[in-house]
């Protein structure tokens, strides 16, 4: 589509336009995701569980797969 995330907050601009692209569902796990891995670079509080990790993984790869299908319908 065209669109691509200036250097500066572009994790939040990936979440913005996901939620414009793909709908609410996807953008606030992207954005809860994205929240915790700031934490966890930056702050080095942040926890993320095996479970969160396989559950994000899995919706990454079904938000991948929709990508593929709106590139080459």
């Amino acid at each position: 589509m065209g669109y691509r995330p200036s250097s500066r907050n572009s994790h939040i601009a990936v979440v913005k336009f996901t939620e414009t692209v793909m709908g609410e569902d996807y953008s606030i796990c992207m954005d809860r995701m994205r929240r915790k891995r700031h934490r966890a670079v930056y702050d080095r509080t942040g926890f993320i569980s095996k479970s969160e990790a396989h559950n994000v993984v899995t919706k990454a790869s079904i938000l991948i797969q929709k990508v593929k299908n709106r590139i080459n319908p």
